[in-house]
């Protein structure tokens, strides 16, 4: 898993390049965020355990909002780049996120899911009209603080427990 978290965050910053020419400014940064996230991924375990959701969503969503918005490259933001996101992040996010390792997880994950999309769509057009590379990092943004819906909604509709508390623990992997 850590040189998948290698792979797609460095493939993200690569294939936003091809399409949208950067500066070094934008290219070193990009690539620095994809290495923090990366080396991140390696000392999770010390973290709250919803931290592997928002790594997660960060390498593999991001780079499946870049390979999916191929489909429709007139705009960055898309039906595509939602597909690709979905199909890219919520497979690892079922298997390695530590928050999903629990009673009650298929309505983590929906919650979590719909606060994704929630939050990439208003950093989408918080950042609309701006230099795409500012887009995707808002989207990104954007999409990990939906994320953090799980913790205002009340613990009973998720199924009970102390599932939007964080308690440290174990994976299945």
């Amino acid at each position: 898993m850590k040189s998948a978290f290698w792979l797609t965050s460095l493939a993200q910053v690569g294939l936003l390049a091809l399409q949208y020419p950067a500066g070094p400014q934008v290219l070193v940064g990009a690539v620095l965020c994809a290495v923090v996230v990366s080396l991140l991924w390696q000392v999770r375990r010390v973290m709250p355990v919803h931290v592997d959701m928002v790594l997660i969503m960060t390498a593999f969503g991001g780079f499946g909002m870049v390979v999916g918005g191929y489909a429709q490259p007139t705009c960055h933001h898309s039906w595509g780049g939602t597909v690709g996101m979905l199909v890219a992040s919520l497979p690892p996010s079922w298997w390695f996120a530590r928050c999903l390792q629990v009673p009650g997880r298929y309505a983590l994950l929906v919650v979590d899911t719909v606060g994704m999309l929630v939050g990439m769509e208003l950093g989408h057009r918080l950042a609309m009209g701006a230099d795409p590379w500012l887009m995707h990092g808002a989207m990104l943004v954007g999409m990990n603080l939906g994320m953090t819906l799980r913790f205002v909604v009340p613990v009973e509709l998720l199924g009970g427990g102390e599932l939007g508390a964080g308690k440290l623990g174990e994976s299945r992997r």
